[in-house]
């Protein structure tokens, strides 16, 4: 049992779809995690959470805001979400589009006068506004992941990655690391083959998940570790774990937080773990 499985009944574990509500938005989704967060004294950030946080909200974020510096333009940027979302990376484009959706409520606060004012002497209205926008949009990923430890107590170490700020530079969004150390051991398998009646818990879960390309992708992991604990474990498998591993941790008599509950409540009901949403949402 790890030590976090040793906390109360106040604690909550955070997944990611809901520290990503809590740390990227202001909006109604922003609200609901608060207000769900505010009913418990201790929250508990896993590394493994934080981890998948840069590796998808935050990717996306800076991709968004590669596009403003790439472009140089508002109108063309909007051209590129455009064309991707007529392709499979529908998480990517509902991503982007949060991102973009945030920076322009500051926009709309100080009016595109100031910004004007504020440009280059010589930009157009459409570089003004990519310069402006893009500068908002790395703020707010920049201080999601810097202020990280504001929204929680990060807990459940990783020692085969390396937890870092991203450093405040003028150029790129720079991510690395996003995965875990070439050649060490996967913390996560060790962890969860470590303890095999909760690993077998979470399999026994896993049988009444939705049926769905995600899940038979998890299912196949967790058979994996079970049948062959000492089989190492790609980088692509330890992110099939996902949402197992939030329950497979959760201290005893804890909640996990999230909004993907349909997922999440066959997993709890196998561990005896409470899953809570702040607000249901449709599946995409």
């Amino acid at each position: 049992m790890s030590s976090s499985q040793q906390l109360g009944n106040q604690t909550a574990v955070l997944d990611t779809s809901v520290f990503a509500d809590l740390s990227l938005k202001s909006d109604d989704k922003n609200a609901a995690a608060k207000r769900a967060v505010a009913k418990y004294t201790d929250i508990l950030l896993f590394e493994y959470m934080l981890k998948e946080f840069k590796q998808g909200p935050l990717t996306n974020f800076a991709w968004l805001y590669e596009k403003f510096r790439e472009t140089q333009s508002h109108l063309e940027t909007l051209d590129k979400l455009h064309r991707m979302s007529r392709t499979p990376r529908t998480y990517r484009t509902s991503t982007a589009l949060e991102a973009y959706k945030e920076a322009y409520k500051l926009l709309d606060k100080v009016g595109m006068k100031v910004i004007l004012a504020s440009s280059s002497n010589g930009d157009s209205e459409d570089k003004a506004l990519a310069d402006f926008l893009g500068v908002e949009v790395k703020r707010i990923a920049l201080n999601a992941w810097n202020k990280r430890g504001n929204f929680g107590t990060v807990t459940n170490q990783l020692p085969c990655y390396e937890l870092k700020d991203i450093p405040a530079q003028n150029g790129s969004i720079d991510l690395r690391p996003t995965a875990c150390s070439r050649g060490a051991n996967c913390c996560v398998q060790l962890e969860m083959t470590g303890n095999k009646s909760r690993l077998k818990n979470i399999q026994k879960g896993l049988k009444s998940a939705p049926e769905k390309n995600e899940t038979t992708k998890r299912r196949a992991v967790v058979r994996k570790m079970v049948n062959h604990p000492n089989d190492a474990l790609t980088k692509d498998e330890c992110r099939r774990i996902g949402d197992a591993y939030f329950v497979f941790a959760a201290p005893e008599g804890s909640a996990v937080l999230t909004t993907n509950t349909k997922d999440m409540v066959p997993l709890g009901q196998a561990c005896s773990v409470k899953i809570e949403s702040p607000c249901e949402r449709p599946e995409t």
